[in-house]
């Protein structure tokens, strides 16, 4: 287990943010500097929405000093975080071999995350409720 990177420790939103991504994984070193990464994506991300959110609502463009009604450039890096933001999470959890697998013993049962629960029923091994409801009423 990697111990939590001091840029992260020191902040207390990012270090929120380590703790949700981490809980009920092991943290190996190969996965922190990844881990870190998809923070301050989030904290850019964040920072962009509060930078396009006024009393008012939100703002998506500007009109510049000629005249010429522009967008944000917000928008442009929150597009750009999101999709890192997928990619990210892609190689953590969705890869061929993920850096975290996120299992939760709740007692008498696992949680399995959305995504492996996703990934078993395209594989045909999770029969969704309303289909085994229509089964056993008919």
């Amino acid at each position: 287990m990697v111990d939590v990177p001091e840029l992260v420790a020191s902040d207390p939103s990012k270090r929120a943010r380590w703790d949700a991504i981490t809980a009920g994984c092991e943290v190996s070193a190969e996965a922190a500097p990844v881990i870190c990464t998809l923070i301050y994506w989030y904290e850019i991300q964040d920072q962009c929405m509060r930078d396009i959110t006024a009393d008012d609502g939100i703002h998506v463009s500007y009109m510049n000093e000629v005249g010429d009604v522009k967008a944000l450039p917000q928008i442009g890096v929150m597009k750009q975080a999101s999709a890192e933001i997928r990619a990210i999470e892609k190689r953590l959890y969705h890869a061929e071999k993920p850096l975290l697998v996120r299992r939760e013993d709740t007692g008498s049962h696992t949680v399995v995350p959305a995504f492996e629960r996703a990934r078993k029923r395209r594989e045909g091994k999770i029969v969704e409720l309303r289909s085994a409801r229509r089964a056993i009423a008919s």
